[in-house]
C-alpha cells in the first residue's frame, strides 16, 4: 500500500523576488524558527550550480534540525521521527523560464532507517533509476537512498529539462557519499517466488507499520525503538496477500506480543489453526494467519490459504540460522 504522507514544504521558489515587507517577514519567521544556512556536515553533498546542465543558479543550503523538522516536514513529521531523524538539508535550483527543483537530503542516522523512510514511499512497479542504492522516479520526483541519507527531489513543473536536471543531481549527490550502507539484514528472510519486487518495506514503531498497513489505533504488536519489522507484498494466482516479520528484543517480548495481537484477532473474527499456524477468518472474508517463533513474530494479512506457505518458509529459515 503507498502511503499517504508526502510532506512536501510549501516554498514560492527560487528566483522569485518578494518585496520588502514579505522579506522582512520571512526573516523574522526563519530567524524564529532557528533555520541555519550553509552549516552541517550535509551542506558539502550538494552541487554547485555551475556543473549541472539547464540551471541558472540556486538558492542557499539550509539545515533544519530539531523544532523546526516540524515547519519544513508540514505535516509528516512523526513519520520521520519514527526513524530517528536527525536533520533535513534543503536547497533550491533555478531553471530557465523561472521554474524550480528543490533538493532535500535527509540525514536517517545509519542505514537502516535511511531505507525505512524511504521503502515507505516505493512501491511495486515503480519506475527505477540506477542512483544511488536505489531510485525511483517520476516526470516530477526522484528519491533515492544510499548511506544514512534519504534524497527527496522535486521539480516545480515537468519538462524533459527537469527531469535530467534531477538525474544530474541525484547522481551528483550519491557521488559524494562515501559509505554506501546496506539494507537490514531482517530482509533477507522474506521469501521470494510470488513476492512482488520492489514492495519490501522496514518499519520499527506503531506509527510506521500503520503506515505501510493499518493494524488498530493501538500498538498491538508492542513495537517500539528496539524492535524491528519487515512486509512484503505477494501475488499467488489472482490472489494478493502482504506478509511481515517482527523481530523482538528477545524470546519474552516476542510471546507477549503475539498473545497480546491473538487476543486482538480473537475478538474481531473466528479462529482456527492449520499445521499449528493460528489463523483468524475476519467477517470480511480475510485471512489473517500468525506464528511465534523464538523472538519473531511471523505473519500475514489477507491471505487466504495461500499465505501459509509464507509462514512456513520463514518458520523454516529461523529453524535453519539456530
Amino acid at each position: 500500500m503507498r502511503s499517504s504522507v508526502w510532506p512536501r514544504r510549501k516554498t514560492s521558489g527560487v528566483g522569485l523576488a518578494p518585496g520588502p515587507v514579505i522579506l522582512l517577514i520571512l526573516t523574522i519567521v526563519l530567524t524564529g524558527c532557528g533555520e541555519q544556512a550553509g552549516t552541517g556536515p550535509s551542506a558539502g553533498l550538494f552541487p554547485d550550480p555551475a556543473e549541472v546542465e539547464h540551471v541558472t543558479g540556486a538558492g542557499e543550503v539550509t539545515e533544519y534540525r530539531d523544532e523546526t523538522l516540524y515547519d519544513f516536514l508540514n505535516g509528516g513529521a512523526e513519520l520521520y521521527f519514527d526513524y530517528d531523524i536527525v536533520a533535513v538539508a534543503s536547497r533550491e535550483y533555478l531553471l530557465p523560464e523561472d521554474s524550480g527543483i528543490e533538493l532535500s537530503i535527509y540525514d536517517m542516522g545509519e542505514p537502516r532507517n535511511a531505507f525505512g523512510i524511504y521503502s515507505i514511499f516505493r512501491y511495486a512497479g515503480a519506475d527505477r533509476e540506477a542512483i544511488g542504492n536505489e531510485a525511483i522516479k517520476t516526470p516530477a520526483t526522484l528519491d533515492f537512498w544510499k548511506g544514512k541519507y534519504y534524497c527527496k527531489i522535486f521539480a516545480f513543473g515537468s519538462s524533459d529539462a527537469a527531469e535530467a536536471v534531477m538525474a544530474a543531481l541525484g547522481s551528483s549527490v550519491a557521488d559524494r557519499i562515501s559509505e554506501a550502507g546496506s539494507q537490514p539484514e531482517l530482509l533477507g528472510l522474506l521469501p521470494g517466488g510470488a513476492r512482488l519486487a520492489g514492495s519490501e518495506k522496514y518499519f520499527r514503531r506503531h506509527l510506521a507499520l500503520n503506515n505501510i498497513r493499518y493494524v488498530a489505533s493501538e500498538n498491538v504488536l508492542g513495537l517500539g525503538g528496539a524492535t524491528e519489522g519487515v512486509t512484503a507484498e505477494y501475488q499467488a494466482g489472482d490472489t494478493e496477500y502482504t506478509g511481515y516479520i517482527v523481530r523482538y528484543p528477545d524470546s519474552a517480548e516476542a510471546e507477549a506480543a503475539f498473545t497480546r495481537y491473538s487476543d486482538f484477532l480473537r475478538a474481531r473474527s473466528e479462529e482456527t489453526s492449520r499445521n499449528g499456524i493460528k489463523m483468524s477468518i475476519l467477517d470480511a472474508g480475510a485471512t489473517q494467519a500468525i506464528a511465534l517463533e523464538g523472538s519473531h513474530i511471523v505473519g500475514v494479512w489477507d491471505a487466504e490459504a495461500d499465505g501459509i506457505g509464507f509462514i512456513e518458509s520463514v518458520l523454516a529459515s529461523l529453524a535453519g540460522a539456530d
